[in-house]
């Protein structure tokens, strides 16, 4: 687990509930996905580690009987057949087996990295539904004085009956819309517990939060030539091109097979004889060409997966970031403009109410008005953060990926 998401400003401590850069810890130590991953991993490793023995010497043994009328008819035969690697096929095997390893060591990563990426969204998606109950909570609080006075209001025959209505109205319309709001904050809620690996009945308490966490790495750097060389998922594709490289290599020795070499013995009519005994596989006809043609094309198959996702990768960073902007600058309106207008005009209803001058159904529609900005506003907030996590995490970590391999292809 070699990800960077050190955040000074947060220390662990689950007491006090669970922010996102706590959870993600959390994620990374129990969730059952990444579990199976690292178990991969250790079946990689101990075929790497196993890959690098000698290959198992080879018994031979014959006995003929000669027709001839002889004292000891019996010719028997026997020798201890050791395998030479002088083709080279032993050490590209190892190589595969140690590129395989590396292919499930970085597919670990990318599977951290994906499930990060997973909980940063819902996170976004439950934090977004926390806060809007809250809203709505503190608006349903506000209406209730006011539904409570128009009541007696109409009842004295102050005001007319339907403009104690509507605010009854309004204020029904909210309690049916936080309670729907209830259902999908325990859904999401138990979206983030499995993502963390937790029973669906734990009671830690989470932080509800629309910012981006940090993940470290250079600032400066381009996003492009960024994504290149941190995204997880091209860095696997990079080493899986490579473990291609490998097996295209061991095909190829296979065709010159291992030449076998040992001594022998030999009983014939009682008369013993000492030697060697070896054999060689004469690529005459087959050669090993299926075995190569397969391994050459597969190569090519993961260059072109590279290639192809690097290509997917920076389409996606480009409307990220197109999305990222456009939402800052949506951001930057509302909170310049639209809020403090949407505040003024409450507190000048209030007013006007206050001073008989005013209708209560003006003071109605102007909460109503400023509740609906605040949700436009958690809103926004929440596809800012879901922006930002999206370009952080096609970006990926802060520790570079392995470089390409600067070794020529094998034609």
């Amino acid at each position: 687990m070699d990800l960077d998401l050190r955040d000074d400003a947060v220390r662990f401590d689950a007491s006090d509930g669970l922010q996102l850069a706590e959870a993600q810890w959390v994620a990374l130590a129990f969730n059952p996905d990444l579990r199976l991953a690292r178990l991969r991993l250790t079946q990689a490793t101990v075929a790497a580690q196993e890959s690098a023995g000698w290959p198992d010497p080879r018994f031979t043994l014959s006995a003929l009987e000669l027709t001839e009328e002889t004292p000891d008819p019996w010719v028997i035969t026997h020798g201890l057949e050791f395998s030479l690697p002088l083709t080279g096929r032993a050490g590209a095997y190892r190589d595969l087996k140690h590129a395989q390893r590396e292919v499930a060591a970085l597919a670990v990563r990318e599977a951290e990295w994906e499930v990060l990426h997973g909980l940063a969204r819902a996170w976004v998606r439950w934090s977004a539904s926390q806060l809007r109950i809250e809203q709505i909570q503190r608006h349903l609080a506000a209406l209730t004085p006011l539904m409570e006075t128009t009541v007696e209001l109409a009842q004295s025959g102050e005001i007319l009956s339907t403009e104690a209505s509507l605010i009854a109205l309004e204020h029904a319309m909210q309690e049916s819309q936080l309670e729907g709001l209830h259902g999908q904050n325990a859904e999401h809620k138990q979206q983030l517990l499995a993502l963390m690996g937790l029973s669906p009945g734990h009671g830690v308490r989470l932080m509800p939060g629309l910012t981006t966490a940090s993940y470290g790495g250079p600032a400066s750097q381009a996003p492009g030539p960024a994504l290149a060389a941190r995204n997880p998922s091209l860095a696997r594709l990079r080493e899986e091109y490579q473990a291609r490289e490998h097996s295209l290599r061991m095909e190829i020795a296979m065709q010159w097979p291992d030449v076998g070499l040992g001594p022998a013995f030999e009983s014939d009519e009682g008369r013993a004889k000492v030697g060697l005994i070896g054999g060689l596989t004469l690529p005459l006809w087959d050669a090993n060409g299926e075995g190569i043609a397969t391994a050459r094309v597969e190569r090519e198959w993961a260059r072109a997966a590279l290639e192809t996702e690097h290509e997917a990768l920076l389409g996606r960073l480009a409307i990220s970031t197109l999305r990222t902007e456009s939402l800052e600058r949506q951001r930057a309106h509302m909170e310049q403009t639209l809020v403090p207008l949407v505040d003024q005009q409450v507190r000048n209803a209030t007013r006007l109410v206050q001073l008989g001058e005013s209708s209560a159904l003006v003071l109605v529609e102007s909460l109503a008005r400023a509740h609906q900005v605040q949700l436009d506003w958690i809103s926004m907030r929440a596809n800012l953060a879901s922006a930002e996590h999206e370009r952080a995490f096609l970006i990926g970590p802060a520790q570079r990926a392995p470089e390409t391999a600067t070794e020529e292809p094998i034609q």
